[in-house]
């Protein structure tokens, strides 16, 4: 009934008098559930006539983002006046394994990131196989036809599925391990500047803040790459230098390994840690 719940999530306010758009990838898209736990961004928005829009979506990173604000401006008119985007640290293996491929500009200069297809049917954020099962339980087709085309569309999942992942989370996370290569890094520090300059092509754009956090990994040793330091070279040489924010978390001090979920590979904040976050 409410498509756009794929997107964002808005925290209303009619007395608004700045949009913020908080973008990133699940980092951001926990934020939804602890405010409606916590009511910390409701509180925010209340006291400073604020309207939050929160479009966080797992496994995003620059390319994608970039893509959902094209999204949410042509679909349903949004654009905002502060831009809060939350780059994780496995942004980098995202954008090198998952979305390089799929990274397209039109004809417009639009950054788009095409479907994962076919040749990515195994792949974890590839949706298209719960798309068709949906598409035919939804048809007019008779029942037992119906029950023929999942049959058949189910062995084929099962065919694909003894494939070995492209992007697993361990190919993902050897990015933040090995030492970046000079042309990953370039590509890297490339896309960082696409992003900062499509967001700022918007005249209404006051600031961009950039957030980065550490993983517990970095606290451990094990992850030896900080995005925020790249980012950080990137925005000191931007032309929009002087309206971007930066919010590095691994230099305040403010999290420790502590605060991360325990069995959590991909080292999200433990429930009770996120309030400190978010009010930071």
């Amino acid at each position: 009934n409410k498509p756009q719940c794929l997107l964002f999530n808005k925290i209303e306010n009619e007395k608004k008098k700045n949009i913020v758009l908080i973008n990133g990838d699940s980092w951001t898209q926990t934020l939804i559930p602890i405010n409606n736990e916590k009511k910390i961004l409701t509180k925010f928005s209340k006291k400073n006539k604020i309207e939050f829009v929160l479009a966080g979506t797992s496994s995003y990173s620059f390319s994608p983002m970039l893509s959902q604000l094209r999204i949410l401006k042509r679909d349903w008119n949004i654009e905002s006046d502060f831009i809060i985007s939350i780059f994780d640290q496995t942004d980098i293996g995202d954008e090198i394994c998952r979305y390089k491929d799929l990274r397209k500009i039109n004809s417009s200069g639009d950054i788009i990131v095409n479907k994962f297809g076919k040749k990515y049917l195994n792949e974890v954020y590839n949706y298209s196989h719960f798309l068709q099962r949906h598409a035919i339980f939804y048809s007019n087709d008779l029942k037992f036809i119906k029950l023929a085309k999942l049959i058949n569309l189910q062995i084929k999942k099962k065919d694909v599925s003894i494939l070995k992942l492209k992007c697993s989370f361990d190919v993902i996370q050897n990015y933040l391990i090995e030492p970046i290569s000079d042309q990953d890094k370039v590509y890297i520090q490339n896309i960082i500047n696409q992003y900062i300059e499509k967001v700022f092509q918007s005249k209404k754009i006051k600031k961009l803040l950039i957030v980065t956090h550490p993983h517990k990994q970095h606290f451990q040793g094990i992850y030896k790459i900080d995005i925020g330091d790249i980012i950080e070279e990137v925005v000191i040489n931007s032309l929009y230098s002087d309206r971007i924010i930066l919010i590095n978390f691994t230099k305040n001090n403010l999290l420790n390994v502590n605060d991360f979920i325990v069995e959590d590979p991909a080292s999200h904040l433990k429930t009770k840690s996120y309030p400190k976050y978010i009010n930071h």
